[in-house]
C-alpha cells in the first residue's frame, strides 16, 4: 500500500508500513526504528506483515460465541430493567447460547443462522416470543460487529417471523360460567379468595403474589409492586420490584363477589399468631410460592370436571369478561395495566372475530338441522 516506507537516519535505519487492525476495522500506521543495517529493517518490516494479522485472525477464532455471549448480557444488564433481564436471560439461555455455543464467532455463517431460524420457527412458541428472540439475536449480530469486526449482517437483515393465522383457544380461558363451576369446587378459604382474585381483576402472577394487606382498601387494591420469580431462582433472595409497565400502577376495583371472598380469608388470617397487615395477603410473611398456584389450579380444575387455565388465562379471562361485559377498551387496559391500548385493543378484536365466527357456524348448523327435519 502507499506510504510504507525506509529511511535511514543518524540513529540507524527506520521503516512505517501499513497493516489491517482487526479490532479498529481499518489499516493503520507501524512505525519501527532503531535498526543498525537496512538489511535488518527490511526483515522486521517482513516478519510484522506476516506476523500481525494472523495474531488478530487467531485471537478471533479463540472467541467462542459463549464468551462474546457473556459479555453482551454485560450490556443488556445496564440497559434494561433488572426484572425484565432476570425473565429474559432463562429465554436466550435456552433458545440462542444453547444453539450457539459450539461455535466460534467467525464460524457462524448463513447456513448455521437459517438452520437456527429453521428450528425456532417450529417450536410451539408465540410470534411475539420468537421475535423476541430474533431481535435478541439481531443485537448480539451488532455487539460482534462493532467489537469484533466480524460482519454477521445477514442476521441483522433477518425479516421478523408473521403468522396470518388467527388463533383462539377455549381451553387458555374461563367463560364466567365455566369460572363458577371451577369455584364452587374450591373448599379451602384462602384459595377460594385467591382464584376469584385471578378471574375478577386480572392481576398478574407476580402483582397478585407481591399484594399486602396493607394494599387492601375494601374496594380496590392499589398494584404498586411485583414479586420476580426468576430473580429469586437467580439469587436466592424474594425482591419486590416495580410493576412490568409504568402503566402497571394502578388501582383495580374489587367487585362485590370477590370482596366477600378477601373477606372471609382476613377474618381466618387474622387468627394466626404474629398477624400483621403488613403480610402477604396470599401467604404470610412470605408470600405463596408460583408452584403451588398451579397445582392447587390443577387440582382443583380437575375436581370440578373443567379444564386447566393456567395463572394467566385468569387474566384473558378477565379481559374476556368485561369485553361481555361491554366495558370500554381504554377502561380495561387502565385495569389490567397494559402498556398500550392496542394491546387491548387486539385481544378485543380476537374476541369480537371467536365470537362472530361461531355465531356464523351456530348459523350453519341451524340450517342442517332445519334441511335433516
Amino acid at each position: 500500500m502507499a506510504g510504507n516506507s525506509l529511511k535511514k537516519n543518524k540513529n540507524g535505519y527506520s521503516f512505517r508500513i501499513w497493516v489491517y487492525d482487526y479490532v479498529l476495522g481499518k489499516n493503520i500506521q507501524v512505525y519501527r526504528s532503531g535498526f543498525r543495517t537496512k538489511k535488518e529493517a527490511d526483515e522486521a518490516a517482513y516478519r510484522l506483515k506476516l506476523d500481525y494479522t494472523p495474531k488478530e485472525i487467531k485471537r478471533l477464532e479463540r472467541s467462542t460465541f459463549e464468551s462474546v455471549y457473556q459479555e453482551y448480557l454485560v450490556k443488556r444488564k445496564k440497559e434494561k430493567k433488572i426484572t425484565s433481564f432476570y425473565n429474559l436471560v432463562p429465554s436466550l439461555d435456552k433458545n440462542i447460547l444453547g444453539y450457539f455455543k459450539a461455535y466460534t464467532i467467525n464460524n457462524i455463517n448463513h447456513q448455521i443462522f437459517s438452520e437456527w431460524i429453521r428450528q425456532l420457527d417450529s417450536k410451539d412458541l408465540t410470534i411475539v416470543y420468537k421475535n423476541t428472540m430474533l431481535r435478541e439475536m439481531k443485537g448480539i449480530a451488532i455487539f460482534i460487529r462493532k467489537n469484533y469486526k466480524v460482519d454477521l449482517t445477514f442476521i441483522e437483515d433477518e425479516s421478523p417471523f408473521r403468522s396470518d393465522e388467527f388463533k383462539q383457544d377455549d381451553k387458555k380461558y374461563y367463560s364466567i360460567e365455566q369460572f363458577n363451576t371451577f369455584i364452587s369446587h374450591v373448599d379451602e378459604v384462602l384459595y377460594h379468595a385467591m382464584f376469584s382474585t385471578m378471574f375478577y381483576t386480572g392481576l398478574r402472577l407476580g402483582e397478585l403474589r407481591a399484594l399486602t394487606w396493607n394494599d387492601y382498601y375494601d374496594t380496590y387494591f392499589d398494584i404498586v409492586k411485583s414479586v420476580n420469580t426468576r430473580i429469586i431462582k437467580q439469587t436466592g433472595k424474594m425482591m419486590l420490584t416495580a410493576p412490568k409497565t409504568k402503566n402497571s400502577v394502578r388501582t383495580v376495583t374489587i367487585p362485590e363477589v370477590l370482596n366477600e371472598s378477601i373477606k372471609a380469608h382476613y377474618e381466618q388470617c387474622k387468627k394466626k399468631s404474629g398477624f400483621s397487615n403488613a403480610w402477604f395477603i396470599f401467604g404470610d410473611t412470605y408470600p405463596i410460592a408460583e408452584t403451588t398456584i398451579r397445582n392447587r389450579l390443577q387440582s382443583y380444575a380437575y375436581k370440578a370436571n373443567v379444564h386447566y387455565v393456567n395463572p394467566h388465562g385468569f387474566r384473558h379471562s378477565y379481559i374476556t369478561l368485561l369485553y361481555q361485559l361491554g366495558v370500554d377498551e381504554l377502561i380495561t387496559s387502565k385495569s389490567v395495566g397494559h402498556e398500550s391500548i392496542l394491546t387491548t385493543r387486539n385481544i378485543y378484536t380476537q374476541i369480537s372475530e371467536k365470537q362472530k365466527n361461531d355465531a356464523v357456524m351456530d348459523a350453519f348448523k341451524d340450517i342442517k338441522n332445519h334441511k335433516s327435519n
